[in-house]
């Protein structure tokens, strides 16, 4: 294991932009300082070299989805929470070769994409491979500038691809992230076809503004109390009697009003401070407690013959990844997009809350549970040495949780409580009923 280096930090594009700066102007952004940008192509450090070279490996050989599309390649996820938690270059050569064993090799799609149609293949997933061919073509034609390419396009059109990162369980909003974070161009052109492959008309919801003219039935800025009225709302009472991902279409299908009835209650208005500043960080900073309250101090309710273990929800704990994702990029992004993404990702805290049977949550419960002298450093080595080390969702969450304590100086002890308890209660993943969930639902 090694200690990271001092690394520069990553550098915000909406400075420079009238309407982003105008949305700064207004305080409708979420004003953090920007997470340190870890060079790994140019690094000389032998632990950054190995990233390098086995984030390339999997680019070259293998698929963004395996198991006819079902599932994500992960390898991105694990190797780099590993090795911001301080991973040596053996460790990341013994993940990758565990976490590499099921993928799937790249495939020829039907046809290539070029700039005129390259929007007609959305949500195609076995265009994966055109898509990697036409983002790396768009790169070289850039001059390599692969940033330029994400802001062409994420950013332009009617129906920008922002909008949407959270379609796929929230991946490409995940990978872009660790894009930004390692500065990596083929992590960079991954997050691309994941955005595009997996869109779906979830986007209207952000690109539809009736959606959100509508009147909320109630408002608040605590998304724990959002999460609360949900649970006790009887019109989701005997819905659904199993959790997992087959519930969403039954849900936007009958129960979509009273859904957005809920999503529209988070309230965005910028929160003026002491120091005169208005800003969202409030509500982010509540969203981030709220994620992680649910990731760790919920498990899944339903219990039965052939799962008689309650276990932590897979589908939940990608609320809390995904908003570590957001807490990366919102320095970086145009700021008026920051409410773009916080309510994309309330969406999903709103889809998965109900369709994983409204579990309850007790944020008390972290506050009390035991440190027994332990820290993040004890932590850290279950993470890369414990049981669970070569578990992708495993790793990203300790990685999340103490990244979150980084950001809120004053909720640093809750984080790590948080993160004690779930090293020390976690068994394993459930929430799916053992059934192979359905990621293109979302």
């Amino acid at each position: 294991m090694f200690s990271l280096p001092k690394i520069p930090y990553i550098t915000s594009w909406y400075q420079s932009r009238s309407v982003g700066a105008s949305a700064a102007a207004d305080g409708a952004v979420v004003d953090l300082p920007p997470v340190p940008v870890h060079h790994i192509e140019t690094a000389t450090e032998k632990p950054a070299r190995t990233l390098k070279h086995l984030i390339r490996l999997n680019h070259i050989n293998n698929a963004v989805y395996f198991n006819n599309n079902l599932f994500h390649n992960h390898v991105v996820h694990l190797l780099a929470s590993a090795y911001l938690l301080g991973a040596d270059g053996n460790h990341l050569n013994k993940l990758y070769e565990e976490e590499s064993q099921p993928l799937s090799r790249w495939t020829e799609s039907p046809s290539e994409i070029i700039r005129e149609d390259w929007r007609d293949y959305l949500g195609k997933k076995e265009y994966q491979r055109a898509y990697v061919d036409f983002f790396e073509d768009e790169i070289y034609h850039l001059r390599y500038d692969w940033e330029g390419v994400l802001k062409k396009f994420l950013f332009n059109g009617k129906h920008p691809l922002i909008n949407n990162l959270v379609a796929g369980l929230t991946h490409p909003l995940i990978h872009l992230a660790y894009a930004y974070e390692l500065g990596h161009k083929d992590v960079a052109v991954e997050a691309l076809v994941l955005a595009t492959t997996s869109y779906d008309d979830k986007h209207k919801y952000l690109d539809n503004p009736s959606y959100l003219k509508e009147p909320a039935r109630y408002s608040t800025k605590s998304i724990l109390e959002i999460l609360a009225k949900i649970k006790n709302d009887s019109q989701f009472d005997g819905v659904f009697r199993r959790p997992g991902y087959h519930n969403i279409e039954l849900l936007y299908s009958k129960y979509e009003k009273v859904l957005l009835d809920h999503w529209r209650a988070w309230d965005l208005t910028p929160v003026q401070h002491s120091s005169g500043k208005s800003n969202l960080n409030t509500q982010f900073q509540q969203a981030q407690y709220a994620a992680a309250a649910l990731a760790v101090g919920s498990t899944t309710s339903y219990v039965d013959k052939d799962h008689p273990e309650k276990k932590h929800d897979f589908f939940l704990i990608h609320i809390l990844t995904s908003l570590h994702a957001i807490r990366v990029l919102l320095p970086i992004i145009p700021a008026e997009y920051h409410t773009s993404l916080l309510r994309q990702w309330h969406l999903v805290v709103v889809t998965l809350y109900i369709t994983q049977l409204r579990p309850s949550i007790d944020p008390d419960e972290i506050a009390r549970y035991p440190t027994k002298n332990r820290d993040w450093s004890w932590a850290e080595m279950q993470a890369l040495t414990g049981e669970w080390a070569n578990d992708a969702h495993f790793v990203k969450t300790v990685r999340a949780l103490k990244a979150a304590g980084a950001t809120w100086e004053e909720e640093k002890w809750w984080y790590l409580r948080a993160a004690l308890k779930f090293i020390d209660e976690f068994k394993g993943w459930g929430g799916h009923t053992g059934a192979v969930p359905n990621l293109s639902a979302f």
